[in-house]
């Protein structure tokens, strides 16, 4: 079960400890779907009409495009559902809630899924990133 099923109202109060890691996990998820819409979104279309602000220097493009080959990688290993809705959503441009229904999911359980997915990939980049 993911910090985001977890049911608030059962059990004693979180410590300060257990929040705190709780919020450092949610942020993490946060920060790794911030992450993968970046990548799978083009920062300039070369005539402005896409993203904001300046065309990447070759290293950075370089560093993108690693970047987005892990993010797909991971993504083509998550459980076919998982992937499906990571796909439609991050690199099919449907809103999540698209990608959901065409799942023959509800907008919560495709949110449910979603986090699972996105906590996967931020495991996995982190694996990668300490080897």
């Amino acid at each position: 079960m993911s910090a985001y099923e977890e049911d608030d109202a059962a059990g004693p109060a979180p410590t300060a400890e257990a929040a705190d890691a709780r919020l450092t996990q949610y942020l993490a998820g946060l920060a790794t779907a911030v992450a993968v819409g970046a990548v799978a979104t083009p920062v300039s279309g070369g005539d402005g009409s896409e993203g904001v602000g300046r065309e990447p220097s070759p290293e950075e493009a370089a560093i993108d495009r690693e970047l987005f080959a892990r993010v797909r990688t991971i993504v083509t290993q998550l459980p076919e559902a998982e992937r499906t809705l990571i796909e439609r959503h991050y690199f099919g441009e449907e809103t999540l809630e698209q990608a959901a229904s065409a799942l023959g999911l509800s907008k919560s359980w495709g949110s449910r899924l979603h986090a699972r997915a996105i906590e996967t990939i931020a495991r996995e980049l982190k694996k990668q990133g300490s080897s």
